[in-house]
């Protein structure tokens, strides 16, 4: 029977949209995938943003990487 391990990160996600923070998760998780480690979901953590006169939106802050591996 497989047996998995998981692993959950955390990653700031302030300039997310920023080539060089993309640039960044990317090798992260390159890295953590040269380990064995599978990304299985990326789970955001929202906040509201901008007042009541401008209209309030959802932006994402943080999010938990959830990872996994098969232990042997």
């Amino acid at each position: 029977m497989k047996r998995i391990e998981y692993r959950i990160e955390g990653i700031e996600a302030k300039d997310f949209n920023e080539e060089k923070t993309i640039r960044e998760i990317k090798e992260f998780l390159s890295k953590l995938g040269s380990e064995g480690w599978e990304l299985v979901e990326i789970r955001p953590t929202l906040q509201q943003e901008g007042s009541s006169l401008s209209g309030k939106r959802l932006v994402m802050k943080k999010g938990l990487l959830i990872l996994k591996k098969e232990i042997e």
